[in-house]
């Protein structure tokens, strides 16, 4: 197959992947995050700044195979003794909503996650909370601390400093070529069960291209970020973009990286 035709295969393959295709499920999917917003703000009053959008659908990454939308909930410090406790009140809220649909609910690694099912497919949700780390600092500096579920997939740690919106904004704010490449791996990863968390491949992207910006057409660009995440995988250090003290590339197991490596080399 010539470069001409591997470019319109992948320029094809994004269309395929296109939520405009599923207007519909992706309307259900807001239609429950503004009902989640309602029950937590209902409930929880002045202790939260207001809750908002984060994710693939908010970043401009998503794609059809895997319907999803990200919230943060950004509670004032001094509601809750710890992380732990603020993380397991809102699994306690969530239980006791009376919400719409069938759905599933679990705790998860840094979120609570709510899965409905409709239509044949599942519409996933990751409820999000954080704590601002000084009082009254969110919303000047949007830095929130994280409880870590399960620290043992996040190199041992019980909770992060991250900013959630400086997160959202790198990607957001890229070129588009870099959006739809991550758009190709994100497929890539849903279609063959890729275990890497996706803001880690987000951020594998945005290196890939920073370091190779001559890189022109889907094939040549896709050929090139596969290539770099072969290489590079287990040894990088990639800075969260809201705390430079968080290395994003930790919440990924060595044993996971090098799986990820040998997969690539014997595609």
């Amino acid at each position: 197959m010539s470069k001409k035709s591997l470019d319109q295969h992948l320029t094809e393959a994004l269309a395929s992947y296109s939520m405009k295709r599923h207007s519909d499920k992706k309307a259900r999917l807001n239609r429950r995050y503004d009902e989640i917003k309602q029950v937590l703000e209902k409930h929880y009053g002045d202790k939260i700044y207001s809750p908002y959008k984060n994710g693939s659908l908010a970043k401009g990454t998503d794609v059809n195979l895997k319907f999803d939308l990200d919230m943060v909930i950004p509670y004032k410090k001094g509601h809750f003794s710890t992380l732990k406790r603020m993380f397991d009140d809102l699994y306690k809220v969530l239980q006791s909503a009376d919400l719409e649909g069938k759905y599933t609910l679990r705790q998860q690694t840094v979120s609570i996650g709510i899965q409905y099912h409709y239509d044949g497919k599942k519409l996933s949700m990751d409820i999000v909370p954080g704590m601002e780390v000084r009082t009254g600092d969110y919303k000047e500096t949007g830095d929130l601390n994280l409880f870590i579920n399960h620290p043992e997939k996040w190199n041992g740690k019980k909770h992060i400093k991250t900013n959630p919106k400086k997160m959202m904004d790198q990607i957001k704010n890229s070129h588009p070529d870099v959006r739809n490449n991550i758009r190709l791996l994100k497929a890539w990863k849903n279609e063959r069960d890729i275990r890497i968390r996706s803001f880690l491949l987000e951020l594998m992207v945005v290196e890939a291209f920073q370091r190779h910006k001559s890189e022109k057409g889907y094939w040549n660009q896709l050929k090139m970020t596969l290539e770099f995440i072969r290489d590079n995988i287990e040894t990088i250090k990639l800075k969260d973009p809201g705390n430079a003290g968080n290395i994003v590339s930790d919440s990924m197991e060595p044993q996971k990286k090098e799986e990820l490596a040998n997969r690539i080399k014997n595609l």
